[in-house]
């Protein structure tokens, strides 16, 4: 099983089961994806849409990139489509001979000794899983899972779990917020104001202070 360790997901026991039946899947020969029903036309995940039900899990019917609200919404009233969490499940012996179908550089690479194979890493192309194994392969299914998922992968993700004020700001550190509301504050090493804000993010660190709107927090890589 391959899990991401920044991830937060509720209740554990369920998500527990869930894994139990990838275990079954993958030991049955599959390539096992988790998808997360949506909750939200959200456009910062990929998607998977499932197909034929199989046992508790369903076959991969594809995987699509992130998409505009637009189409996101579209999927939400769907039904079929899932967020793509990137977590796994596979026996080693399945995901070699797709590697070996979809990716022979890589696969040659492996063939040796431990030590051959860690100084072949650097030969290997820098590419994703899901892009050159998951997305072509034909053996691959998802478990659709109903619980509560993050990936925490932006600031406004990271707001969301956070405990929060009666404001419903979230503050972090050495931070003050008369009337502010909605927003997030972190700061690092200094004194942190906000002053009548709302829907703001205020972060400090040691060389940088960030001021921006939650809503534009994808934004903020570029």
């Amino acid at each position: 099983m391959v899990f991401t360790s920044d991830h937060i997901i509720e209740p554990q026991e369920k998500f527990v089961d869930y894994m139990k039946l990838g275990l079954l899947a993958a030991k049955e020969g599959y390539l096992v994806t988790s998808g997360i029903k949506p909750v939200r036309p959200e456009t910062g995940f990929g998607y998977i849409q499932v197909g034929e039900a199989m046992n508790g899990f369903h076959k991969a019917k594809r995987f699509v990139e992130k998409p505009d609200l637009e189409t996101a919404q579209k999927y939400l009233n769907k039904g079929s489509y899932y967020w793509n969490s990137g977590m796994f499940g596979f026996t080693t012996a399945a995901f070699l001979e797709e590697l070996k179908v979809y990716q022979p550089q890589i696969y040659e690479l492996l063939n040796g000794s431990f030590e051959d194979v860690v100084r072949n890493f650097k030969k290997m192309p820098f590419i994703s899983m899901d892009y050159d194994i998951m997305e072509k392969s034909n053996k691959v299914v998802v478990i659709p899972m109903e619980l509560s998922w993050s990936d925490v992968g932006s600031w406004d993700s990271y707001y969301d779990v956070m405990e929060k004020d009666q404001e419903g700001n979230a503050l972090v550190g050495d931070v003050v917020a008369p009337n502010a509301k909605n927003s997030l504050a972190f700061s690092d090493s200094r004194l942190v104001a906000l002053a009548g804000l709302e829907d703001t993010l205020v972060m400090e660190t040691q060389d940088v202070v960030l001021i921006a709107k939650k809503a534009t927090a994808k934004k903020i890589k570029n």
